[in-house]
């Protein structure tokens, strides 16, 4: 057994190690969504994870790791919450993703807590009381004593209907939550020595090494959201523990007329945190009279094309209604009131600098989830150019291009755009407000 450095108690500094690689998958969630960013109760799932480890004692920093291109969306989400907060890609499987968020942990934590980033409703009693036991015994997990009988299949597990090949006892029986604690040493030789492919859990690891691991009672409320039925109970939890929080936060005055008004009190600290806000965006140009050698300005880029649009700026009219689109979600009113054309300081103005001064207004306040272009016309076609333009706006958001999607509808020769007269676009764009507002 390897002997570990009993002074330990004495200067403990816990780090956290907090998962969150998972695509959501069982979830159902979309593609470049991971599930804890989608909301409980007004907030993201992985910002009410990460809350109660802030605030424990000893608490020294945390690493999250996140899905793979996602480093960048969850470091705006959790950028507000604390500066000891780092933000890695994580790896293939859960054990993966440990390890690369262990090599980013500053060394002098000496206390590893290990905690899943679709658990958001563990309590800081949990925390702390898992910490305490790793700082004394080296190894410590929360766990829920089993209330259900327990029955162990027959050899055959995995056919629909198995048979039962005997009741075990259940006082015997805990299940596995997070967070999961262990002095730095030990985890480290743990996921050295492992030979498990796909462990489910960082301490059957180290029960491997033949370390005792200590359990730590937890409650029901800790509850690991895997599937979309899993909300419903969360948020009623999630809402509880928000109305405690705002009452505790409240005067001794306001707090005497508190339970007369429970409602209008929720509705005003949801207010307070970060949500989701959707913009819609539309513009239309007409064909200008005479030809464009140097092509039409679509998307930021030139596409070689005879005809030119008629506009104030550079009438790119895919990238005006992106930035409409953007400036719906930020509530930032349209295109026509940050950018009139009565301004002569806009006349020839490029799609790309007018869309940089918007996000440049925005990048601080949301974080760019995703965002859905159209555009209307006959011709030119958009597929063969799809590529440049999704990448040239993915740079200035700092996204990965798949979380955007470009495609070219025509009307089927009706209208003016059927005609030929002008070119049209549509965008839908998905934000998430980082902090209070």
């Amino acid at each position: 057994m390897t002997t570990y450095d009993e002074n330990i108690s004495l200067q403990p500094r816990v780090g956290v190690i907090m998962a969150a690689a998972g695509t959501g998958e069982r979830f159902g969630s979309p593609k470049g969504f991971p599930k804890t960013l989608s909301l409980l109760e007004g907030k993201p799932i992985i910002a009410r994870a990460v809350k109660p480890f802030l605030s424990s004692p000893n608490f020294h920093s945390m690493v999250v790791a996140v899905p793979p291109g996602m480093v960048t969306v969850f470091s705006g989400i959790l950028s507000g919450m604390s500066e000891k907060i780092i933000v890695v890609e994580g790896g293939a499987n859960r054990i993966d993703s440990v390890k690369n968020a262990l090599k980013a942990l500053p060394p002098v934590a000496n206390v590893v807590l290990v905690h899943d980033g679709a658990r958001p409703l563990v309590s800081r009693e949990v925390i702390e009381n898992v910490a305490l036991e790793a700082i004394n015994h080296g190894a410590a997990i929360a766990a829920a004593r089993a209330n259900d009988t327990i029955k162990e299949a027959s050899g055959d597990s995995e056919e629909s209907d198995p048979y039962v090949l005997r009741t075990l006892d259940r006082k015997d029986i805990w299940r596995a939550q997070t967070p999961q604690g262990f002095k730095r040493t030990i985890l480290e030789e743990a996921l050295r020595k492992s030979n498990v492919a796909n462990p489910t859990d960082e301490a059957s690891l180290v029960e491997k090494i033949g370390h005792k691991v200590r359990l730590v009672e937890s409650p029901e409320e800790n509850m690991k959201i895997t599937s979309r039925e899993d909300l419903l109970p969360a948020s009623a939890m999630a809402a509880a523990l928000d109305r405690r929080e705002f009452l505790a936060n409240l005067s001794p005055d306001s707090r005497d007329l508190a339970p007369e008004a429970p409602d209008a009190m929720a509705a005003a600290a949801r207010r307070t945190v970060s949500g989701l806000s959707v913009g819609q965006g539309f513009d239309f140009h007409r064909f200008a009279a005479g030809e464009s050698p140097e092509g039409i300005a679509l998307g930021m880029i030139r596409i070689p094309f005879a005809k030119k649009l008629e506009g104030h700026s550079d009438a790119d009219v895919l990238t005006h209604a992106f930035i409409d689109a953007l400036l719906g979600a930020g509530g930032l009113k349209d295109i026509g009131v940050n950018f009139p054309d009565r301004d002569e300081a806009h006349r020839g103005a490029s799609g790309e600098s007018l869309f940089r001064k918007t996000w440049d207004r925005l990048k601080d306040h949301f974080v760019f989830l995703y965002g859905d272009l159209t555009l209307f016309g006959e011709e030119p076609k958009i597929a063969p150019h799809a590529d440049r333009i999704l990448s040239a706006y993915s740079a200035i958001l700092g996204v990965l291009p798949f979380r955007l999607n470009l495609k070219g509808k025509t009307t089927e020769k009706m209208g003016f755009l059927g005609r030929g007269e002008g070119l049209g676009a549509s965008a839908v764009s998905l934000l998430l407000r980082k902090g209070p507002g």
